[in-house]
């Protein structure tokens, strides 16, 4: 398992891109656990700097869209299928990523023979989340 924990900010100011590209490639290490906040517009750059130093794409991955919110959706998946699947959820921002092997530990990681899926809040009713989502 990891041992060490990076957290991130996944956008830069203007002129900032240079700095972020160093730290992301800088923690693309298996033994750490990555946290991205604002990650999700610059996803796809995202996984190819973390690929391109070196991190596995098999690395395990979630993506939490309103976290710890009744709106809360969770999207699971392999660094390599992260943003096909987050995009195939619609997930919008405010959306937290979490990179690394702990992110199999948790109760929605798929399991063998079955596939990753959209995660909602427990206890969220479908008429709470669209009132909610709308606004």
């Amino acid at each position: 398992m990891a041992t060490s924990v990076r957290f991130l900010t996944g956008h830069a100011r203007e002129s900032g891109e240079q700095a972020l590209d160093a730290a992301v490639a800088a923690a693309a290490d298996p033994h750490t656990t990555l946290v991205i906040y604002m990650g999700l517009g610059t996803l796809p750059s995202l996984v190819a700097q973390l690929g391109g130093a070196g991190l596995p794409l098999s690395t395990p991955a979630v993506a939490v869209e309103r976290g710890t919110t009744p709106q809360q959706r969770v999207v699971f998946a392999r660094l390599a299928e992260l943003e096909q699947q987050v995009g195939e959820a619609g997930l919008r921002s405010p959306t937290l990523i979490v990179i690394g092997e702990v992110v199999a530990l948790a109760p929605g990681w798929p399991r063998a023979g079955r596939a990753p899926a959209l995660q909602r809040a427990p206890g969220a009713s479908r008429k709470q989340r669209s009132a909610a989502l709308s606004a």
